[in-house]
């Protein structure tokens, strides 16, 4: 058996610390399937990315965003490089302790722990609006690699969707995995969702 290194938020520990969790993880593992209930309003759109696995469409015309479904093997970079990754497309720096404290929370799923995130930044580039531009995050490590679902745009877009996308994320599941340990002190799904909505 060998190890993945999951991250946890600050929040988990007792004095407000980051917690790392450790889940077992095949040598030669299968990667799970994913199903989910999509969200009123919500549709597939093409595939246009090699690493996608499924592009979602919400909302009409202007308001239009795109949330993506990323699978990626073994610990691809860890947890948090993906989340600073994530953070650098919307024009923030790298985050600090007390960041990861505000903007991320983990929750329980049948298969292990997942993780809800949200950050809100000015933008890059062409990106840059009045606003800013928010981006909400699911990531869901499993046995074969972890699951990243990402909407991100202009921030009052994003919003308008962002109770959609807490009950999408919390539908998320993985017909026929081996669940992971579950970690103590994990939060339940609802709780970990008011991350996104308020």
């Amino acid at each position: 058996m060998a190890a993945v290194t999951l991250f946890a938020s600050a929040g988990c520990g007792e004095n407000g610390d980051v917690t790392v969790y450790e889940a077992p993880r095949d040598e030669a593992p299968k990667r799970e399937g994913i199903a989910w209930e999509l969200p009123a309003g919500w549709r597939e759109g093409p595939v246009l990315e090699q690493m996608r696995y499924a592009t979602l469409l919400a909302g009409e015309g202007e308001e239009l965003v795109e949330i993506s479904v990323t699978f990626l093997e073994g610990a691809s970079g860890g947890l948090r490089a993906n989340l600073d990754r994530w953070r650098g497309q919307i024009g923030l720096p790298p985050a600090t302790e007390e960041d990861l404290g505000r903007e991320i929370r983990p929750f329980e799923t049948a298969t292990g722990p997942a993780y809800i995130v949200a950050f809100t930044g000015p933008g890059t580039g062409s990106d840059r609006a009045e606003g800013g531009q928010r981006l909400l995050g699911a990531v869901y490590p499993q046995r074969s690699g972890t699951w990243y679902i990402r909407l991100a745009g202009p921030t009052a877009h994003v919003q308008k969707q962002a109770e959609a996308f807490a009950r999408f994320a919390l539908s998320v599941t993985f017909p026929g995995a081996q669940p992971i340990p579950m970690p103590a002190r994990m939060n339940h799904g609802a709780s970990a969702a008011q991350l996104v909505v308020s």
